[in-house]
């Protein structure tokens, strides 16, 4: 089943200071979601779902990237596809 969200996670870089909780960063790109209200919508619904999840580690990037329009959008969907990224 192809998901509409992909999830790329990189280790801390020794390089860069060392920072105390995980770093998330959110791609909506405009080509795929076309109205500004539907990605800003999008990206709220991500960051609420990860929000106080104890699997995503600190000195960590988390790297989210909407690939298609989401069918279902609410914060139960989005959840349940996080979970479904974080185990497989």
């Amino acid at each position: 089943m192809e998901s509409w969200l992909s999830l790329a996670v990189s280790g801390k870089d020794n390089s860069v200071k060392a920072f105390d909780k995980a770093l998330f960063f959110i791609a909506v790109p405009k080509k795929v979601v076309s109205r500004a209200t539907a990605r800003n919508r999008v990206k709220r619904l991500i960051r609420e779902a990860v929000r106080g999840d104890v699997f995503f580690e600190a000195n960590k990037i988390y790297a989210f990237k909407v690939r298609s329009v989401p069918k279902n959008l609410d914060l139960r969907a989005v959840q349940k596809t996080i979970d479904r990224l974080k185990n497989g």
